[in-house]
């Protein structure tokens, strides 16, 4: 993104408001959220996760491949 701010000529704001704080919150939120749970990308995280069910509208329920949770020992 520096990269094409810089061939575009264009510089960082002064200042960034509420809203725009805000605004990439949400963005900042949502995009993490995507590779996460989409399962659209559910093939990307097969190698690391295997498929446990559902687990709200358009979120899958994955656990990870080979590794105990915490307090699965009994020692927790």
């Amino acid at each position: 993104m520096a990269a094409v701010a810089r061939l575009t000529g264009r510089r960082a704001p002064e200042k960034i408001g509420l809203l725009d704080l805000g605004l990439m919150g949400v963005f900042t939120h949502r995009l993490s959220r995507t590779p996460a749970k989409d399962p659209v990308v559910s093939p990307l995280r097969a190698p690391f996760t295997k498929y446990v069910g559902v687990s709200g509208p358009s979120e899958l329920r994955e656990e990870v491949r080979g590794m105990k949770q915490a307090g699965e020992d009994g020692s927790g």
